[in-house]
């Protein structure tokens, strides 16, 4: 035997524990497993009590760009954004490989004129470069790229503004 290696107090020359520390260790082991095993059963009959027979609720699917539409229209009189198919109804044409998109937006229930937006995409994520209007300067359209421009023409009345308003 090694003179430098010491025997423990309980006369065990190796390093494990005791059998007594080993068992407390099991024991302990088991009934932080139990404790858990019975807490999860605790609470999955819980959230049964509580939701009893509650279906989960599923959101539709929003159209395309109708989120940002909706925050360039602004908010109701209710405070609240309006919502595509409900508050408006939304079309909305694509151009130059996705980099382009005209929104035709038409309001429910009102006979407003309807109005176009025209969003760019800028970093992947489309933003509103010409807000929801039925009407723009020349000058506006003509900045477009021809093909939008072109598309816009259907939609929106293009004027050219008097000297003292440009």
């Amino acid at each position: 035997m090694d003179p430098n290696i010491t025997p423990s107090h309980t006369g065990h020359s190796n390093n494990r524990p005791p059998k007594e520390s080993r068992s407390a260790f099991t024991v302990g082991t088991v009934a932080a497993i139990v404790i858990l095993v019975f807490l999860y059963i605790f609470a999955s009959l819980a959230h049964g009590l509580i939701l009893g027979n509650a279906k989960p609720v599923t959101l539709a699917q929003a159209q395309a760009l109708s989120g940002v539409i909706s925050q360039s229209l602004g908010a109701n009189a209710d405070g609240n954004l309006p919502v595509a198919g409900t508050d408006y109804h939304l079309t909305t044409k694509y151009f130059d490989n996705n980099t382009w998109a005209v929104a035709y937006i038409k309001q429910v229930g009102n006979n407003f004129e309807p109005s176009a937006a025209v969003l760019k995409k800028i970093e992947g994520t489309y933003q509103v470069v010409i807000e929801p209007s039925n009407s723009l300067p020349v000058s506006t359209v003509k900045a477009l790229p021809a093909d939008v421009a072109n598309f816009l023409r259907t939609y929106v009345a293009v004027y050219q503004p008097l000297p003292s308003q440009q």
